[in-house]
């Protein structure tokens, strides 16, 4: 999933524009279910279709849900899966976060989940600082994959013991041993520049004592650092390093990145209370957002409302009981299409868990003016 993919999405809206969203599963016997579970709620979309089209008129966005059903290698799923489809868009998402089932058919697709998505991939790297060797690692989340570029994995092949060191009248082996390991390392950290450049990421620091004091005095990268893991990790053979690392570095990832969040959310929605720009009924939230005044919008994750919309397009009510309605009548997710509207004039949208919003606030949207 790209980002592009949310612009393609919001600029193909059309009516009828299925999405059908799942949890889905990486081992079994779980994954078995899947593509039972997908063909099920195509079936629905069908459903829902034929209420307001003879089957002949749908029979070519059917026949794209199908083909996509069938194209589907339920081998490598991951926690969630999304499927879209209108007359001009079919595609099928595979996210790492965990998404609820459902089918909508609106005007639009529903961008809020790849969005979700999106915001809960964290990119970082991983550098384990041993001599034997030390190791760059690219991460999305808990996936690992060993980076052989930029010098790495380096080798310490400096003499490495007080035996093997110069031990003429007047040298000091440790001394020189130090200086050996400062020499080391400011190439680790030559290598690590040229990675940043590329891809400027946070990155997380595993080695014992003693290599972490000496990369930390010489190198020119360390505001870089997300964390630091201690111990000894030089003994990850080829065949299990990137798993090891995995359990050893993303639940400290998870663990730091979520207290940053929580603390940002914080600090953003106390200063909007501050200068009173910010809004919390919807009413507002969707004026505003349609205006271009939104900023960011922060949205309880999971929560979603239907909802009527005015003639005008200027109001909505909420609606309790939308299968009652049909269709084109409301917008089935208004949290989405308030989304759209935040993305669609250059805001930013902010997922946060339960309750962070206080007051029983679900959403939450500071204003540039």
């Amino acid at each position: 999933m790209q980002i592009a993919d949310l612009d393609i999405l919001q600029s193909q809206a059309q009516y009828p524009s299925i999405t059908i969203t799942l949890p889905t599963h990486r081992t079994f016997p779980e994954k078995e279910k899947d593509p039972v579970r997908v063909k099920n709620l195509i079936r629905e979309a069908e459903d829902r279709l034929l209420q307001e089209y003879e089957a002949r008129d749908i029979q070519d966005i059917m026949q794209r849900l199908w083909d996509l059903a069938d194209s589907i290698d339920h081998n490598h799923n991951l926690e969630g899966m999304m499927i879209v489809a209108n007359r001009d868009v079919a595609k099928v998402y595979k996210v790492p976060t965990r998404l609820e089932e459902k089918v909508a058919v609106q005007d639009d697709f529903l961008v809020r989940d790849l969005l979700l998505a999106q915001s809960r991939i964290q990119s970082y790297w991983v550098l384990t600082l041993a001599e034997n060797p030390t190791r760059l690692f690219h991460a999305d989340n808990d996936q690992l994959q060993e980076v052989q570029d930029y010098g790495f994995p380096f080798v310490n092949e400096e003499p490495g013991t007080r035996m093997t060191l110069d031990t003429r009248y007047g040298t000091k082996p440790d001394s020189e041993r130090d200086e050996h390991l400062r020499i080391f390392f400011r190439n680790i950290d030559a290598g690590l520049k040229q990675a940043l450049d590329l891809e400027d990421l946070p990155v997380v620091l595993l080695g014992v004592d003693k290599n972490l004091g000496f990369f930390k005095e010489v190198a020119q990268n360390y505001d870089k650092v997300l964390t630091v893991i201690e111990g000894n990790h030089d003994l990850a053979t080829a065949d299990n390093t990137a798993l090891k690392f995995a359990e050893l570095v993303w639940p400290k990832v998870q663990e730091v990145m979520h207290e940053q969040r929580h603390n940002d959310v914080a600090q953003a929605i106390d200063a909007a209370v501050s200068s009173n720009t910010f809004f919390t009924d919807l009413n507002d939230i969707w004026v505003a957002t349609l205006d271009g005044r939104g900023a960011r919008l922060f949205v309880e994750e999971g929560y979603s409302f239907s909802a009527k919309v005015s003639e005008d397009g200027r109001s909505i009510a909420v609606v309790d009981e939308p299968e009652a309605y049909r269709n084109r009548e409301i917008v089935h997710d208004a949290v989405n299409r308030i989304i759209e509207h935040v993305l669609q004039t250059s805001g930013e949208v902010v997922f946060v868990e339960p309750g962070r919003l206080g007051d029983n606030r679900k959403l939450f949207l500071t204003l540039r003016y």
